[in-house]
């Protein structure tokens, strides 16, 4: 008969997809997945027109000619953040950098990294990119690198959940090289201090090795003696 064709006919199944509006933060709360995405019978859907940086929840309802099912439970997901420009060089000193990181507006944090790639005559350096900052500042200074040396500087924007958008550009500085004016208020950028025990504060850090320019303006170490 019509109805046993029908009743036992090939169920086919159709798949309802819903999620909420979306939020920007890390709270338990889940929104209400009450915004339809999708209908159909595929099992492999693109869910366009989302937010960056942002938490959504998706529930799923099945539906056969003969009956449905409840709203499955929520799933979160979280979309990617935007993709940086490249920092902005601020300032340039011997041993240090300062940098403006330029993004849209995001509640996530800044990952900032560094490639040193040219380095002065005798220095070796490591082609590889390290992490110098992660946090929320937009100006950040990069310290304890090499005088004279050039630097390879990116960022990305990472969400509330840890999830990495992609690295911005690179952009390209070179560290200042020493200054032969050399002042007790440029010591921190000119010397580095080596010792075998503790450094406190009140100790006396005695200099012994003598600097001296030569009439051709060349930096000669310990020209004239201890």
């Amino acid at each position: 008969s019509d109805f046993q064709n029908w009743w036992f006919e090939k169920n086919k199944i159709i798949y309802l997809l819903k999620r909420d509006s979306g939020k920007a933060d890390c709270s338990k709360t889940e929104g209400t997945a009450d915004l339809i995405c999708y209908r159909g019978s595929k099992t492999v859907f693109v869910v366009n027109g989302l937010k960056p940086s942002t938490r959504y929840t998706f529930r799923m309802q099945i539906f056969t000619h003969k009956s449905s099912s409840l709203l499955s439970d929520g799933i979160q997901i979280w979309t990617k953040p935007p993709t940086c420009k490249a920092p902005i060089i601020v300032h340039i000193e011997n041993k240090s950098v300062i940098l403006k990181m330029h993004a849209p507006r995001s509640n996530g944090k800044f990952k900032v990294e560094k490639m040193a790639k040219n380095a002065r005559k005798g220095t070796k350096i490591k082609e590889d990119w390290t992490k110098v900052y992660e946090g929320t500042d937009h100006l950040v200074k990069v310290t304890q690198l090499s005088p004279n040396t050039e630097y390879a500087f990116r960022c990305k924007l990472i969400n509330q959940n840890g999830d990495g958008g992609d690295h911005s550009g690179t952009i390209t500085a070179k560290t200042r090289g020493y200054k032969f004016g050399i002042i007790p208020e440029n010591a921190p950028e000119v010397f580095t201090i080596e010792c075998t025990g503790s450094v406190v504060i009140g100790d006396l850090i005695l200099f012994t090795e003598r600097l001296a320019i030569t009439n051709e303006g060349k930096l000669v170490y310990g020209a004239m003696g201890n």
